[in-house]
């Protein structure tokens, strides 16, 4: 699955409405216990979905962390 963390549940609600309107499905935000932080995560198969809008969809030349494509990139190789 996919995570992002923020202490800003509002922002993680915006965040999540914009990734439902490019073709993520769902998501869930769960909050701390401590409501310290919260978390927006969606299904592998949105990852895939995601990773495809980020390093497919557009120029990413200089738009995106290389260790975490590299991640990303890693567990597509180990699901062929």
């Amino acid at each position: 699955f996919i995570a992002f963390t923020s202490c800003s549940y509002e922002f993680l609600k915006k965040l999540q409405s914009r990734l439902n309107r490019v073709g993520m499905e769902g998501g869930c935000i769960y909050k701390s216990k401590k409501r310290q932080f919260a978390r927006l995560q969606f299904s592998t198969s949105n990852a895939l979905k995601l990773y495809d809008f980020m390093y497919n969809g557009m120029d990413t030349s200089k738009l995106f962390l290389k260790r975490k494509k590299d991640v990303f990139e890693k567990y597509m190789r180990l699901r062929l």
